[in-house]
């Protein structure tokens, strides 16, 4: 009858153990799917964050092209004041007399 009734404990212990391990392996396979979804939610940030940097890097591209536009045309602008200067000095200087 000890035999019996060890028996019946190690067969309740096995299958305790048996459920936890059940539990255990889903919660595992639950964790593993957790991950997976952080990390593609990690690379969707990453491509973002790319294409953000890439659109950055056109702002400023664009930027630079336009400061120098504005620059060019400053300067041709005081060039072609320079070359009216003489001809409004001339001018005036012509209806003086």
């Amino acid at each position: 009858m000890d035999l019996r009734k060890e028996m019946a404990v190690l067969r309740d212990q096995l299958q305790k153990r048996e459920e936890e391990e059940g539990s255990l392996k889903a919660e595992a396979e639950d964790l593993r799917a957790h991950v997976r979804k952080y990390v593609g939610e990690v690379k969707r940030v990453e491509e973002l964050l790319a294409q953000r940097e890439a659109e950055r890097d056109e702002l400023l591209g664009q930027y630079r092209r336009l400061s120098e536009e504005v620059d060019s045309a400053e300067a041709f602008g005081r060039k072609m004041e320079a070359q009216v200067e003489p001809a409004t000095m001339l001018k005036s200087t012509c209806f003086l007399h």
